[in-house]
């Protein structure tokens, strides 16, 4: 990282280069189950490029531009004795944000910002039998947006706690999805998809009491409110409010809470990401028998609508006039979301004739005419595994698992975390740290479904998570040694549940500056961490496929104990 600042402005450029090797199932004991070359961490090699400058035009007017780049490959294989797979992505991307502030009159400041940006995506994935025959497919997701908001924020009138704040503003979004498929060399398919957006949002706050007009049991009283509306031109239009408190009854403990309602459009590529039909023979499902089969989609579905929500957050920060050294704070929340866009069946197929609550994904009479417009539009034509030619009349039920507004969702959930940190003299401090969540999380596929407990068990996040720390300093040395926590989590893809212990690692830092240099002044500062010091594995799991991995990938990683030594110089 490198920069300076000059009169009126300044900038700094920044560049990353990171390269690792894959981690292999064969270099891990708990994942002997998979082929020893599946790869558990794919390798992965990236560049990336940071720059941010900002200069005064003149007096009141202020130019800046942000601009990333980054371009990163990796390796990812998937085997088993009957097949073997590696995908090769290659990831391009880059943005600019050029922005233009200026003063206007009585106070008020306006803001213009543009921002371009592009993803190039270029997927390609050789897949081999045991048999000898292989095929690769390649394409790309191509992702740009582009945008500009203007935005308009100053003082509106004097209340007696302060000075009552407006900010409005507004703009225009466009994102497109330029993607394609290959295999063989031959173009399967390929589309260009843009979605516009227009916006326009307002804030305003009111700092009712503050400290030179506060009152017995009012130290600082401050109400916001917001709205935002957002117009997707063809797809969906919403108004969304937002208001917010902040009550301070004596010094040193701050209350706070909001309430919102919030949207969210489907992606391009949850709408336009090509789908699959597929023909099944009916018996295996107890669907019919003999020539009777099962009609199945799964992928994109272009009808699917906006995701809601509604959320309450309530919070406490205290630190104590007494005691300064002490710092508490907790947030609550309650987010309940509403037509979720998933795929409804996640698991089996054959599960989901047996359970009521998928009765209304599942249609016994089926308009041919309904299958043959799904089969003209689908990825690779009418893929038929039912053993015999494909009939309409014999299609004796028609499941359709592309994206579909189906779910609610429900999260409740609390962050808490206290910290000391005392001055103990001679440039020597100690601090504690300690910090833990709680998380209810629970989600209902279809109304004829029961809610689904999803925190706590395997890959979702746990119940509980907690990260203890406690760091000592002494002049240039520091130290300090942390204890992360994972609650136990519940397996229930299988007849039988299986739980899984809690979890805890440990984290070592250590740091010495040889030369302090404070600020700008040249400096230089070495350092050592470790990382799940005690080398701690994952607890294996059962396999649902044969390159499934054998451990809950979402809450556990497989590097296991990971050292950096590194050195800093400042000057």
């Amino acid at each position: 990282m490198a920069g300076t600042r000059w009169s009126g402005g300044g900038f700094f450029v920044a560049y990353d280069f990171a390269n690792n090797s894959a981690i292999e199932a064969g270099q891990r004991s708990y994942a002997s189950s998979l082929d020893p070359e599946t790869t558990l961490f794919p390798s992965q090699q990236r560049h990336a490029v940071t720059l941010s400058a900002h200069h005064e035009l003149a007096p009141g007017l202020e130019a800046s531009i942000d601009a990333l780049y980054s371009s990163r490959s990796s390796t990812l294989v998937a085997a088993s004795s009957a097949f073997r797979s590696e995908a090769d992505p290659e990831v391009e991307s880059y943005t600019l944000a050029p922005s233009l502030k200026f003063d206007v009159a009585g106070d008020w400041q306006a803001t213009v910002l543009g921002v371009f940006g592009r993803d190039r995506t270029h997927y390609r994935t050789a897949f081999a039998l045991q048999d000898g025959s292989s095929s690769v497919t390649e394409g790309c997701f191509c992702n740009e947006v582009f945008s500009l908001e203007a935005g308009l924020e100053g003082p509106l009138f004097t209340l007696p706690g302060g000075e009552a704040r407006l900010a409005v503003g507004g703009g225009l979004r466009n994102n497109t999805l330029d993607f394609s498929r290959s295999e063989a060399g031959n173009l399967l398919i390929a589309f260009d998809k843009t979605q516009r957006a227009r916006f326009a949002y307002g804030e305003l706050f009111l700092p009712v009491v503050s400290p030179r007009n506060a009152i017995d049991g009012v130290a600082e009283l401050t109400l916001s409110a917001a709205a935002r509306h957002e117009d997707y031109p063809g797809l969906d239009q919403q108004t969304t409010p937002r208001f917010g408190l902040s009550y301070t009854p004596v010094e040193g403990l701050t209350l706070r809470g909001s309430w919102a309602r919030s949207f969210k459009a489907p992606t391009l590529f949850q709408r336009f990401i090509p789908y699959q039909t597929i023909l099944l023979p009916a018996a295996v499902f107890g669907a019919g028998t003999g020539s009777d089969t099962v009609f199945f989609t799964s992928g994109g579905n272009p009808d699917v609508t906006s995701e809601r929500a509604r959320s309450w957050t309530a919070g406490v920060e205290l630190q104590p006039v007494a005691i300064p050294e002490l710092t508490f704070s907790a947030t609550w929340y309650d987010i309940r979301y509403q037509d979720r866009v998933v795929r409804p069946i996640a698991g089996s197929i054959a599960a989901a004739f047996r359970d009521p609550g998928f009765a209304n994904l599942i249609d016994f009479s089926p308009d041919p005419t309904t299958l043959s417009e799904l089969i003209a539009g689908s990825l690779f034509g009418l893929e038929n595994f039912s053993g015999s030619p494909y009939d309409p009349a014999n299609v004796a039920a028609f499941v359709d698992n592309r994206n579909r507004n189906v779910a609610v969702w429900a999260i409740e959930g609390v962050d808490a975390r206290i910290a000391w940190n005392q001055n103990l003299g001679d440039e020597q401090s100690l601090s504690f740290d300690l910090s833990g969540s709680f998380l209810d999380s629970q989600q209902q596929v279809t109304p004829d479904l029961p809610e689904v407990q999803l925190a706590g068990t395997v890959f979702n996040p746990p119940r509980y998570r907690a990260r203890g720390t406690a760091r000592y300093q002494s002049g240039g040395f520091a130290a300090n040694i942390a204890a992360n926590y994972i609650g136990a989590l519940r397996d229930r893809r299988f007849e039988e549940e299986r739980r899984l212990s809690p979890s805890a690692t440990v984290d070592l830092g250590l740091s010495y500056e040889i030369v302090r240099g404070e600020g700008r002044e040249p400096g230089l500062e070495i350092s050592l961490t470790i990382q799940n010091l005690f080398d701690d594995e994952p607890e294996t799991l059962g396999q649902t496929g044969p390159t499934d991995t054998p451990y809950d990938s979402t809450n556990y990683s497989p590097i296991g104990r990971f050292v950096t030594f590194g050195i800093r110089r400042h000057w």
